[in-house]
């Protein structure tokens, strides 16, 4: 499907290049491109679920990872004027995992928010401990938390968020929580969405926590 897609970009390129700047046809053009740009972010999300890929996970600092992320849709969230706060745990939170495997789970999650949330809305993000507690033990997971300030999800749709092909966006795919979900459960963890209509939604992903590392600096 990619070797066709390729040949359709470059010839509508092409044919682009022939028309001035404000041209009724090039901006037809560019909406074809941009519709064939979706068609590749859909092959991505199917590769994603379906391809075996080899897993070779590292220590890797979820909170870094999840500061790279922000840093990247920082820009989409200024045009809308929507506030970001991120609250930086005190030491590196480690896990075991691939990073930009994590790094798009993380993106996912922002971009969904960032489609949720109103001009001037706002959206929270958090690195922190969670701990679970069982008979004879403790276990401490690293728990990466967005909230948005959205429109929320309905009850009806909570139990279908995460399958593939759900969507409830008219431009959507369906993949990208199920892309998630698949991502975080190879990482041994668990991604969790609590949603109220009209007031928004917070996604919690939750890793088992390999080992808390000192912030440098830090006595």
């Amino acid at each position: 499907i990619r070797n066709p897609l390729t040949s359709i970009r470059s010839t509508i390129q092409y044919v682009l290049s022939g028309y001035k700047e404000g041209d009724s046809k090039a901006e037809l053009l560019r909406e074809l491109l941009r519709e064939v740009d979706r068609i590749d972010s859909t092959l991505d999300g199917l590769l994603t679920l379906t391809r075996t890929r080899e897993f070779d996970p590292e220590p890797v600092d979820a909170g870094e990872t999840l500061e790279r992320s922000l840093l990247l849709i920082s820009r989409q969230a200024r045009r809308k004027n929507i506030n970001i706060e991120f609250h930086r745990p005190g030491n590196r939170l480690m896990v075991r995992g691939v990073a930009n495997e994590l790094k798009q789970v993380f993106m996912n999650l922002l971009l969904n928010a960032l489609a949720a949330v109103p001009e001037c809305g706002s959206i929270k993000c958090d690195c922190s401990v969670w701990e679970q507690y069982y008979d004879g033990g403790i276990e401490r997971w690293a728990q990466i938390s967005i909230e948005d300030s959205g429109a929320g999800i309905l009850p009806e749709h909570m139990d279908k968020i995460f399958d593939p092909f759900f969507t409830t966006k008219n431009d959507g795919t369906g993949l990208g929580l199920a892309v998630c979900h698949g991502i975080v459960q190879r990482h041994e963890g668990e991604i969790d969405l609590q949603s109220v209509p009209d007031k928004g939604t917070v996604a919690a992903v939750r890793l088992p926590l390999l080992y808390i590392k000192e912030a440098p600096g830090k006595l």
